[in-house]
């Protein structure tokens, strides 16, 4: 049995290796329950407001238990529109409809995911939560190279483990309920696998109708925004910001990100798209999500890291431009200053010798 401390046995590359492995991945499982969260019930809403109608079918068959959104064909055994895919094969057009209007998410959807970013960070004060970041930070500010392969994987098994954490919290939110065979009553179905309902483990697929060009630039340009903003965000000339404060100024950040982004098919977070991509993989959902919406996962894996790469040389072009001497406006500012200064000189002695 050795005494020696195991921060010893194992070095200091071990132990930041690991550090960084453990704190990357708790943080990450924080945020990305807490977003995943976010999307569970933003969608639990819609559905709910969706399915407050009065409605009536063909054989006078009422309403599912529990059913949120009502679509313009229900099943009903007596009806007269096929529908194959239902025990009896038939259905009905629903009337009577009074839908309930609901605000839209997005808002909701972009300030829940930017607080939870900024408790994940909170509770792992210095981490990334992201993989652009994490190869960022070890391209411009020189980390050691073996931090950025240990943060991703701890932000990977984070995501997995948020992902298990709300299917099995919150998956009974999203179960159908199905005909019965005699068309009397209703069977409580599973868990509907499908591109929808993979979005709200972080998995959104842009729409068919944009090409693989225009996300895959969308994504590369607002990461290289995103870095372009955080970065002096978090380098404030009054001095350095608490890593208490840094968090939520980077929730601040994202919110704005994710209300202008999300219908365009941008994607700076790798991590949380591909560890939701595994989950659902391992769950049941079809294989057909990995090559789905042109190739997207090209974009997911590849767009980011090319944006932090342009972003962080924007933001050091930005800083040579406002404090290197050399620089045009830092000699332009203080040619003022000095000119200012020089009329300031003058006037005084004129009244002096006035």
């Amino acid at each position: 049995h050795s005494t020696k401390p195991r921060g010893k046995r194992i070095g200091p590359r071990g132990v930041l290796a690991l550090r960084t492995f453990a704190m990357e991945c708790v943080g990450t499982f924080i945020a990305n329950t807490f977003a995943i969260a976010v999307l569970f019930a933003c969608a639990a809403n819609v559905y709910d407001a969706e399915g407050h109608t009065l409605m009536d079918t063909a054989a006078g068959l009422a309403m599912p238990p529990g059913a949120r959104a009502v679509s313009p064909v229900v099943p009903d055994p007596q009806g007269t529109v096929p529908l194959p895919t239902y025990p009896g094969g038939k259905g009905a057009f629903s009337t009577y409809h009074l839908y309930v209007a609901f605000p839209t998410d997005v808002l909701f959807v972009a300030m829940g995911v930017g607080f939870a970013y900024a408790l994940g960070l909170t509770v792992c004060p210095g981490c990334a939560l992201n993989p652009t970041f994490s190869v960022a930070s070890a391209i411009f500010e020189r980390s050691p190279w073996f931090k950025a392969p240990c943060a991703i994987a701890g932000q990977m098994v984070g995501g997995i483990l948020a992902c298990c954490t709300m299917y099995c919290c919150g998956g009974g939110l999203f179960q159908s309920h199905l005909p019965s065979s005699d068309g009397q009553s209703y069977v409580l179905a599973g868990f509907p696998k499908s591109a929808t309902t993979a979005a709200l483990f972080g998995l959104s697929l842009p729409a068919e109708s944009l090409p693989f060009g225009t996300t895959f630039m969308s994504s590369i340009l607002f990461t290289a925004l995103m870095v372009l903003v955080v970065t002096p965000a978090l380098n404030s000339p009054a001095g350095p910001i608490p890593l208490n404060m840094r968090a939520w100024i980077i929730g601040l950040v994202i919110t704005p990100f994710v209300m202008a982004t999300g219908a365009i098919g941008v994607q700076s977070n790798a991590a949380m798209y591909l560890s939701a991509l595994v989950f659902c993989s391992l769950a049941g959902w079809p294989s057909s999500l990995w090559g789905a919406a042109h190739g997207y996962i090209v974009t997911v894996m590849f767009a980011p890291l090319l944006g932090a790469v342009l972003g962080g040389l924007a933001v050091m072009c930005w800083a040579w431009l406002l404090m290197d001497p050399q620089s045009p406006l830092v000699w332009i500012e203080q040619a003022d200053a000095v000119g200012s200064g020089d009329a300031e000189c003058g006037s005084n002695r004129r009244e002096l010798l006035a």
